[in-house]
């Protein structure tokens, strides 16, 4: 025991059982050749009962029979594996199972991720499995994947490398068994290779064998399938479908190559399984020609379509012997068996022949056939010709629409100069002249301009006036009746006042109103004039006189400009319309509008209506203002502002209406 005395032993201490000096470095060192430092052992409790515990503090827990180290907040065994691995007699694995796995990366996107180093070589191995002699088996790398397999020893279904359970392919020699790389796709066979599952299998009756060649190849070329003489029974060959069988001996039975696709059958097959088929019951079968031809440039589809066709293009032939004749014709389209078989001219072109026979004996250009069976222009149901200038379609039968239990029938007769199909009772129908049938209505009258000093006016419903000028004498007002809108609609009255004094009180006619006013009558002034028209507003369902133009003889350009309606942003700058625009109606809502620029228009005056809702907001042009502000805003439905320019930059308002 070292005896201290009370007070601070400000020195570094070496424990030992001979002299010596403690290590630079440490402040305590235990030296010994036989003996061990002892650690504080608690129980459990103990340990855990000890107050404020100093990180690094060090203690072992004799229950636990472990070394605890305090630090980050809580007691750490040191005995055992560490937060985030654990382990068992056999397996070491993620504490937490719920956690990702990162290699190269610090936020791992799945279970189990590696990142690449950009840093090192592409062909460096990200991931590798190797044998029990360290030859790779699986690698990847940044650029790919690869399989290798042995070249020699490979036993049982497990061996060599498999597309599904029984579909395998084994190897006795070096080289590869399934290779891909950037222009084509490989895969070889033993050619000793037995029973149902040897080769190479496309389904499970689908299989190729060979002795000395390739079955199935592609390249950048092509795409062969071959098929060997000896082949027997209904999954011989190459089949697309149980029955759709393709054998060949010399040559290809499916070939694909860039310019076509072709498929031949020997001309001795036989049974409904023989020949090429689309479908269980389809058949095609073939010994002198074709079934299938297709081409960017023709597509020919039936025993013998288009057979003799050589440099003619942009046909199409379905059925037995369709367009069999043509060799140098083109844009024909033949839809039926023997359609345009018989033709002795080759080289007709634009021909449309749809049915049995159809066309077969036309040897004409741009002709038009509908019909089943042998036929001329005379005789097909429906004949054309799509020659230009003397486009015709004839129909030789009769023509009828059944609506219900009736049915209409076309006469049987051409109608002459001037007559005109008509249906009677029960669906019969004749020709009559147009001038029994039609009354001219009278030749149209341009509205009158009515001017008159009277006391008051009132307009008729037959009348023709457009125009009613108001110069009637005396300071008192001068009434005017407008007529009826239901009798009405869409009529266009202007009303001008032209006294020299007084106004005109325009009344509409129960139960109509005028637009935005509330009590009758409108007031119109000395130089003023109301354009009204007759309609019905849609959404209160009221027949209104709508205020559709208004214009001063104060104001200049007012008299020469148009009415203009938009839904949307409005630029007078813009618009080739802008120059000529005084009223400008806004129909949406919400909407902005840039006055043009005050200096190229001296005086001009303008009107702006707001739309039914919404708030609208009138912007001046550049420096230009509008009562020395840069915009102004129509913030409740159809308000309306009259402005006018001085030409130095000034819109001033003239009136402003609020509804």
């Amino acid at each position: 025991m070292l005896p201290l005395s009370e007070g601070i032993l400000n020195a570094q201490v070496l424990i030992s059982s001979s002299n010596g000096t403690p290590d630079p470095s440490a402040m305590l060192e235990i030296q010994s050749t036989n003996k061990g430092l002892l650690i504080p052992r608690l129980k459990t409790a103990d340990r855990q009962s000890i107050s404020n515990p100093a990180p690094g503090l060090l203690v072992f827990d004799s229950e636990l029979n472990s070394f605890f180290l305090y630090g980050k907040g809580k007691w750490n065994d040191l005995s055992t594996s560490s937060e985030i691995w654990s382990q068992n007699s056999t397996s070491v694995y993620l504490s937490n199972s719920n956690l990702n796995l990162g290699v190269g990366t610090f936020n791992p996107t799945g279970k189990f991720v590696i990142k690449a180093d950009p840093l090192k070589n592409p062909n460096d191995p990200l991931f590798e499995i190797q044998d029990e002699t360290g030859e790779p088996i699986f690698v990847v790398t940044s650029e790919g994947a690869r399989v290798y397999v042995k070249e020699f020893g490979v036993k049982g279904t497990s061996g060599g490398f498999a597309v599904g359970r029984y579909g395998i392919a084994k190897d006795k020699g070096a080289g590869d068994l399934f290779f891909v790389d950037h222009d084509s796709t490989r895969v070889y066979t033993d050619g000793g290779a037995k029973g149902a599952s040897g080769g190479f299998a496309v389904g499970r009756y689908g299989i190729a064998k060979d002795k000395t060649g390739f079955y199935f190849y592609t390249g950048i070329d092509s795409t062969r399938v071959y098929a060997t003489d000896a082949m027997k029974g209904a999954s011989g060959g190459f089949a697309v479908g149980r029955y759709g069988i393709a054998k060949g001996i010399e040559t290809y039975s499916f070939y694909t190559a860039k310019d076509s696709t072709r498929v031949y059958s020997d001309p001795n097959v036989k049974g409904a399984s023989g020949g090429f088929a689309v479908g269980r019951y389809g058949i095609a079968k073939n010994s002198s020609g074709y079934y299938t031809h297709i081409t960017q440039n023709n597509a020919f589809i039936g025993y013998s379509a288009g057979f003799k066709t050589t440099s003619g293009i942009d046909n199409i032939f379905i059925g037995k012997n369709a367009g069999i004749q043509n060799t140098l014709g083109s844009n024909n389209v033949y839809i039926g068996n023997y359609t345009g078989s018989n033709a002795l001219g080759s080289n007709a072109t634009g021909n449309l022949f749809i049915g049995n026979q159809a066309g077969s004996a036309e040897t004409g250009s741009n002709k038009l056939y509908i019909n089943n069976g042998l036929s001329d222009p005379n005789t097909a149901l429906i004949y054309g010709d799509f020659v230009s200038g003397s486009e015709k379609v004839f129909l030789n039968g009769n023509l009828r629409f059944n609506r219900g239990t009736n049915t209409i029938t076309l006469p049987t007769v051409r109608g002459i100069t001037n007559e005109v199909l008509i249906m009677g009772p029960g669906g019969t129908t004749g020709w009559e002249n147009v001038n029994n049938l039609v009354t001219i209505p009278p030749q149209y009258q341009a509205p009158t301009i009515e001017v008159t000093f009277e006391q008051s006016f009132t307009f008729d419903d037959a009348d023709n006036i457009g125009t009613l000028i108001v110069k009637s004498e005396g300071f008192e007002g001068i009434r005017v009746d407008l007529p009826l809108v239901e009798k009405n609609i869409g009529r266009i009255i202007r009303v001008k006042n032209a006294r020299k004094q007084g106004p005109v009180l325009v009344f509409p006619q129960t139960p109509d109103a005028i637009e935005n006013l509330k009590t009758p009558p409108l007031s119109i002034e000395q130089g003023e004039t109301f354009a009204f028209q007759a309609g019905l507003d849609k959404q209160s369902g009221e027949t209104v006189w709508f205020i559709v133009d208004y214009t001063s003889e104060s104001l200049e350009n007012v008299t020469s400009g148009i009415i203009k309606v938009t839904p949307v942003d409005y630029d007078f700058n813009t618009d080739p319309d802008g120059p000529r625009v005084s009223t400008l109606i806004l129909s949406g809502g919400n909407q902005n509008v840039l006055l043009p620029t005050s200096s190229l228009y001296p005086n001009r005056t303008l009107i702006i209506k707001n739309g039914q809702e919404g708030k609208s907001t009138i912007y001046a042009e550049g420096s230009d203002t509008i009562e020395g502000v840069s915009s102004f805003s129509l913030n409740s439905g159809k308000e309306t502002i009259t402005i006018q320019t001085d030409g130095n930059g000034n819109w001033f308002i003239l009136n402003h209406y609020l509804p």
